[in-house]
């Protein structure tokens, strides 16, 4: 394949040769891996319902994977502290998850009259995440050694902005492709150029080079269950950060309630097709891409607080919005200002969590923090699916708003001593 990232001209700003190579080498793993990312993300639930998957297994592809993501946290940390080399086990998940994608490339060729083929799905898509979760805590461990804090906000800014370039336009091929050919090789098909992008990144994985190994690395008591339970009580005494995680928990239960039901509404209500669906997943991308940057420095100059107060303004409403089209072209407004406002609050919820956590300790309030935030997407799916089937789209979609709304009142209630109302006052900086 060649020397990895010869024909990039990132990264080479780094002076060290060998960190310099371990950042292109990174860059060209993350592109291959974005291009299976951009090709099959946004279609899951499209390819789901093409297996005939009624509404409650739609709710159940997006809730299952996320619990398996959720409750492996904990046992990925166990995993990932018992092996001397972060790059050995990034390794050996890597490839455990990515053999996934084959075996959904040949779901696709199951007979169309063979039941429970919808089921299969989401069961094979939740048991994948768990290598994949233990790939992503070896990762980002991995990272952390490969790179000093003072070059990872640039390594990892120019890696993250071309790499949403590239998921952007794999997932712009993607829709029309499925269009045009004929189920079930458009999908067989799909996953299969997913499965050969994804072994291709592996290959760069592999390319990496690692420092040492440190000798007799052993496993860290503190991911013991008991020793875990401890540490969620321990960050939860803590009056401050409590009462900002249960108001983001609250918020998050609105993001996460109709989460199952776009696809429904835009399959089985708006019937459109999967090169509309793909569309808005680029737009999303598009506004997050184009606005992130603008995110932090309106942060840094008027203040966290206003800045998430912005884009939660934003995002309360949305849902509402959804239950009222009829088109896809209203759609197309809402995904850019949903996409332009998740990366705001993306940005401004991290600085607000680093506020609330001491130093020292951050990764360990992060980790609770996440954890419970991963519970909403477990949860709420198939809540959303059981409440649209009683009411219908825009009743449940109106109680996502006021959800949201209670968040909102919840978080600035505890927030506020953390971002002063002075514009000027300055704001955290999120790390990579």
């Amino acid at each position: 394949m060649g020397s990895p990232g010869r024909w990039l001209v990132v990264a080479d700003y780094i002076a060290d040769p060998v960190m310099r190579h371990n950042a292109k080498t990174s860059l060209t793993d993350g592109a291959f891996f974005s291009v299976m990312v951009g090709l099959t993300a946004p279609f899951m639930g499209v390819f789901a319902i093409h297996l005939g998957a009624g509404d409650y297994v739609v709710g159940l592809l997006a809730s299952i994977p996320a619990m398996v993501a959720t409750i492996s946290q904990v046992p990925s940390a166990v995993i990932v502290n018992t092996y001397a080399s972060r790059l050995q086990v990034t390794l050996k998940y890597a490839m455990a998850h990515r053999l996934f994608y084959l075996v959904l490339a040949l779901l696709a060729l199951l007979p169309q009259d063979l039941p429970g083929r919808a089921v299969l799905l989401v069961i094979v898509f939740s048991i994948a995440n768990f290598p994949a979760t233990v790939a992503g805590v070896a990762w980002t461990t991995l990272m952390g050694e490969l790179f000093p804090a003072d070059l990872r906000g640039r390594v990892f800014g120019e890696r993250n902005m071309l790499l949403a370039l590239v998921s952007l336009l794999a997932t712009a091929a993607a829709g029309p492709f499925l269009d045009r050919v004929a189920f079930p090789f458009n999908w067989f098909l799909l996953f299969l150029v997913s499965f050969a992008c994804v072994m291709a990144s592996w290959a760069y994985l592999t390319r990496l080079r690692e420092g040492e190994p440190v000798p007799g690395r052993c496993l860290d008591r503190r991911w013991h269950p008991r020793a875990m339970a401890g540490l969620v009580r321990e960050t939860l005494h803590g009056p401050e950060f409590a009462a900002f995680t249960l108001a983001a928990f609250v918020f998050h239960l609105g993001l996460q309630l109709p989460a199952a039901l776009f696809t429904l509404l835009f399959v089985n209500a708006l019937r459109l097709s999967t090169s509309w669906i793909g569309a808005f997943s680029v737009i999303a991308g598009v506004a997050s891409m184009l606005t992130f940057k603008w995110w932090g420095g309106l942060a840094d100059a008027r203040g966290s607080r206003y800045a998430l107060a912005l884009s939660m303004a934003v995002l309360v409403p949305l849902p509402i919005f959804y239950g009222l089209v009829h088109s896809p072209w209203p759609i197309v407004l809402l995904m850019a200002m949903g996409g332009a406002a998740g990366a705001g609050f993306s940005l401004t919820i991290f600085n607000a969590v680093l506020d609330c956590s001491p130093a020292g300790k951050r990764e360990d309030y992060v980790a609770v923090f996440n954890t419970l935030m991963g519970l909403t997407g477990f949860l709420m799916p198939v809540a959303g699916v059981a409440l649209y089937h009683r009411w219908g789209f825009l009743t449940v979609f109106i109680i996502a708003a006021a959800v949201r709304v209670v968040g909102t009142r919840m978080l600035f209630q505890t927030a506020r001593s953390r971002y002063p109302a002075d514009p000027k006052a300055p704001a955290s900086s999120a790390g990579p």
